[in-house]
């Protein structure tokens, strides 16, 4: 129930996140200026979803396993510092989050607020920040599709024994 749970939270962030980087931006940059606040709104929205629904339960199920393997003295060792075996385990899961986290900071939304027109993404400080935001967005893209191949690489293993 727990596995279908979290693989649901991210699939939905998958087609959220997809949503708000690449179909409705698309089509914004398409009508140039001219795009609707109902656009913004769902642009925002799924932003909103990714950054503040997804993110905090991603950090709290993986400090959660973190916090676990130190308590039980499950560590590995990296360049003789002791880790939390977790934490190299689920790398990728922890990239992600560093990733949406910097997301955040250079999201261009976030840096026209109350500029005109509402939630807009073009202004001169969104334009500023709008090519660094490209790249934690890609490699979030790509993350996001490598967790929901695990989930399937995971399912036909199961389906394997059944």
């Amino acid at each position: 129930r727990l596995f279908l749970y979290r693989n649901a939270v991210l699939i939905v962030t998958w087609v959220s996140f997809t949503l708000s980087q690449a179909v409705l931006d698309t089509h914004i940059h398409a009508l140039a200026h001219s795009q609707g606040l109902a656009t913004r709104i769902c642009i925002v929205l799924c932003r909103c979803f990714v950054y503040f629904v997804f993110l905090p339960l991603h950090l709290r199920t993986h400090i959660r396993f973190a916090l676990s393997d130190i308590r039980d003295g499950n560590m590995v060792s990296l360049c003789r510092m002791g880790l939390p075996a977790s934490l190299w385990e689920h790398a990728k899961c922890y990239f992600l989050a560093l990733l949406l986290s910097t997301m955040i900071a250079l999201d261009p939304v976030v840096h026209c607020l109350g500029h005109s027109p509402l939630l807009t993404q073009h202004c001169d400080e969104g334009m500023a920040v709008a090519t660094a935001y490209t790249l934690p967005c890609m490699l979030s893209a790509l993350l996001l599709f490598v967790l929901a191949a695990d989930i399937c690489i995971f399912s036909l293993h199961i389906c394997s024994f059944l």
